[in-house]
């Protein structure tokens, strides 16, 4: 199996990084996500309930201070003395209704004013004096008149006036005194409007709020929330969701203002809270930007950490992979850096113990094939050397018998060339000239044995003279057409060695007229040739087998032969020209 390369490791490594990214990073943003939207989401809502807390403060004191008014007219309405006043013109009844008078303000708190008006007479009698407002000769259908005569009890009128004192009211508290049925005459208490705005004082201890007290047809009787306003009413556009308790949340002018409201349970009244919204979120938004630069902080340091982690993770194994790529293009040699003692650590120990072990086994066998080739090389040409020799030896012991000295004398020293030569041949390559001289003493043994049956042609390009080839390579060749096409053929024969290049090789070709192979013999030397091994022509077999283990399968010995007359050997070597 091949590695596919980086690649799939730097996959590895961003799916490690992504893993843990996913892992520390999501959640933290999640997290400061989350936490900011819920500080943020609980700060309004702790906004609005608390403003809603305030504005009903607000309201209730309001409520109150005008029902401790209003409950202090029934009171002082009900008193007989008020009645025969009216009704009597009593004046000696005066100075006690002045004190009665005196004593009920000074238990609203000492402002505001008093007034009694004659329905009849329209006189007015006041404490500090009679603002337009009660001229019962103007005003008796409208305003506080008309509120008075339309209820059974004290009536509140929400209306902006000056008193003589320059004082300014902001209701009138008025009841109509009756007799028998028919009105005799008013009493009336104004309420200031600074009374009113000091029982807002309490609220301001919850929210910086500002308010806006309002009538139910939206006539202001202050606007300190600073609604849009026209002519002393509300213009606001969303006043009309004042009917009811609730809020509204308003953004302008780069403001963001929370108006919380709620219409009084018991008067014809409204009040409107208004915050903004920036000023309370503005000092805890302080706190959401450490949040927030903590959140980023922490989401740096993740990456980091992550950054840190995953090269820590994916650098040995990177070592691992890299060793792996290099051993598997053939190397050996290469270890893989054991960083630490942990599992990769293991794995690269593991990894470097076996590159030893293959190393090893790898040389070892590298040498035994070696031995082996080489001790096949010396085993194939020892073999050649006896197989000639003891032919050798029988012809000149049948010589010496049969024929004259001259004839052994030439053996002898032919032999005798034989023989040096065999001794300065015994290293495994030497030149073509080597081989042809040595060739040369062989056949003129050979004529001698066989009474000049056959003639020998040598046709070899000069330029392969000093060209190294394996040493013995031609005679056995030579020898094969000797004894097995030419000495059985009737006649004389003739036996041709060629040598030439060809290309990227060098050829040589043994050719003989003898009697040749029959195709049934001719297929059996095949075989032997293709399975090196045989009892025959074992010269052939040794040379062919010499050939393949000093270059391989593509080269050496092909036999082409025709029965009856004669057979073509053919030695291919491969040309390479450091060999000159």
């Amino acid at each position: 199996m091949r590695l596919s390369g980086k690649s799939g490791n730097k996959r590895f490594y961003k799916k490690l990084l992504t893993i843990f990214l996913t892992i520390s990073v999501i959640p933290s943003l999640f997290i400061g996500i989350f936490s900011g939207t819920l500080v943020d989401t609980v700060i309004r809502r702790r906004l609005i309930n608390e403003s809603a807390k305030a504005t009903d403060i607000a309201m209730d004191s309001i409520d109150s201070l005008i029902g401790a008014y209003a409950a202090a007219l029934d009171i002082f309405c009900a008193n007989k003395m008020l009645a025969d006043f009216f009704t009597k013109n009593d004046a000696e009844l005066l100075p006690q209704l002045y004190e009665k008078m005196y004593k009920t303000l000074a238990a609203l708190g000492g402002s505001g004013d008093i007034h009694l008006i004659d329905f009849d007479s329209a006189y007015i009698t006041s404490l500090k004096g009679t603002p337009s407002v009660y001229n019962l000769k103007t005003e008796s259908n409208w305003g506080p008149f008309r509120a008075a005569n339309e209820s059974n009890a004290a009536a509140v009128y929400p209306t902006l006036f000056v008193n003589s004192d320059g004082t300014k009211m902001a209701s009138s508290v008025i009841s109509a005194v009756r007799q028998n049925g028919s009105i005799a005459g008013y009493a009336a208490f104004d309420i200031p409007l600074e009374r009113l705005k000091d029982q807002l004082i309490n609220t301001y201890d919850r929210q910086p709020m500002n308010f806006t007290l309002m009538t139910d047809n939206y006539y202001f009787l202050f606007n300190d929330a600073d609604l849009n306003s026209r002519s002393q009413f509300i213009s606001w556009p969303h006043r009309a969701l004042t009917n009811r308790k609730g809020y509204f949340i308003e953004s302008a002018d780069g403001k963001e203002l929370l108006y919380t409201f709620r219409p009084s349970s018991a008067y014809k009244l409204i009040i409107i809270g208004g915050l903004n919204i920036n000023l309370i979120i503005g000092n805890i938004s302080a706190g959401l930007y450490i949040l927030a630069a903590s959140v980023l902080i922490a989401v740096f340091i993740c990456i980091c950490i992550s950054l840190i982690v995953s090269k820590r993770i994916n650098t040995p194994l990177q070592e691992i992979v890299d060793a792996m790529r290099i051993v598997e293009s053939g190397d050996f040699n290469k270890r893989a850096k054991v960083f630490d003692n942990d599992e990769f650590g293991y794995v690269a120990k593991q990894f470097n113990t076996m590159c030893r072990e293959l190393s090893e086994l790898f040389k070892k066998d590298h040498e035994k094939q070696e031995l082996l080739r080489r001790s096949e090389i010396k085993n194939l040409q020892a073999q050649i050397h006896p197989h000639f020799f003891y032919n050798t030896l029988d012809s000149i012991k049948w010589l010496a018998k049969l024929n004259g000295q001259d004839e052994i004398y030439v053996m002898t020293a032919n032999l005798s060339l034989l023989l040096r030569n065999g001794i300065r041949m015994s290293n495994e390559f030497s030149t073509v000239r080597e081989n042809l001289e040595n060739l040369n003493a062989y056949t003129a043994i050979q004529k001698i044995r066989f009474a000049d049956k056959f003639s020998i042609r040598i046709d070899v390009e000069q330029a392969l003279f000093d060209y190294t080839i394996p040493a013995l390579i031609l005679q056995p060749l030579v020898e094969n057409a000797m004894v097995h096409g030419l000495e059985q053929k009737p006649g004389k024969g003739l036996l041709s060695l060629r040598g030439f290049r060809k290309e990227n090789s060098v050829v040589f070709e043994v050719e003989d007229d003898g009697i040749g192979i029959s195709k049934t013999e001719l297929k059996k030397l095949h075989a032997s040739l293709a399975s090196e091994g045989t009892e025959e022509h074992i010269g052939l077999i040794n040379v062919h087998k010499r050939i393949r283990l000093y270059y391989g399968q593509s080269y050496g010995i092909k036999i082409a032969s025709t029965e009856g007359k004669g057979t073509l050997v053919t030695l291919t070597l491969p040309y390479a020209p450091e060999r000159l």
